[in-house]
């Protein structure tokens, strides 16, 4: 038998550590993109397009926030990881002020904290890449 340790943990946002609550399908319409990924579309547009565009994802986006539940056992869990020293991070596709409110609910903080700013964003593995190069740990 194998013993494994856990050494970090990194986590998702939306179905993860919080209930689902934003409205993609709602935010889609709104934004007159219904298939193909938001991120890679908003670039492609003209500069005053994509600032109405993301004044509506932002729209979405705090609405979320302020409905923000947590996942059952997110507490519980990031409250061992920081009892054991065990280094956790957020890699979401989230701003970082949505960041910031789950921080608050959670009365903890994660290091590091990849929100979309970050690029290339998730999927691509860069982020990741990142967040073990901020813990001083290899792939």
């Amino acid at each position: 038998m194998v013993s494994q340790t856990v050494r970090g943990m990194v986590f998702d946002m939306d179905g993860t550590l919080t209930q689902p609550a934003i409205d993609f399908v709602g935010m889609r319409q709104a934004l007159g993109m219904p298939t193909g990924d938001v991120l890679t579309l908003l670039e492609q547009l003209p500069e005053d397009q994509r600032r109405r565009a993301n004044a509506i994802i932002a729209t979405f986006e705090g609405d979320a926030a302020d409905r923000m539940e947590l996942a059952p056992g997110a507490r519980a869990l990031v409250e061992h990881l920081k009892a054991r020293a065990i280094p956790h991070a957020i890699l979401t596709r989230n701003v970082q002020a949505t960041i910031d409110v789950l921080c608050g609910m959670l009365g903890s903080s994660f290091d590091p904290c990849v929100d979309r700013s970050f690029t290339p964003p998730k999927p691509q593995p860069d982020a990741l890449l990142h967040i073990l190069d901020v813990w001083g740990m290899r792939p």
